[in-house]
């Protein structure tokens, strides 16, 4: 199967909150927490570029996404499709 019309991913690396802001208490839901290796972003990109022939957007969200650890590998392995 083959999709053609998705051109754009929103994709949550993790809703893990490094910062401790003071009027917001998501980071203390650490129980809650979700995120994704960069092993499994990889098999999951591998994944979708198998089902998509064009070129995607991504969107990386989640907490503070540029303080996440090894977003430098995300990005890059999402710079390959």
């Amino acid at each position: 199967m083959n999709v053609d019309h998705i051109k754009f991913i929103y994709f949550c690396i993790s809703n893990r909150c490094q910062l401790k802001c003071i009027m917001c208490n998501n980071w203390q839901n650490e129980a809650e927490t979700l995120s994704i290796s960069i092993a499994e972003w990889q098999k999951d990109m591998d994944m979708l570029t198998s089902l998509i022939n064009v070129k995607m957007k991504i969107n990386f969200s989640g907490a503070e996404s540029l303080l996440i650890p090894g977003l430098e590998e995300y990005i890059s392995i999402s710079n390959k499709f």
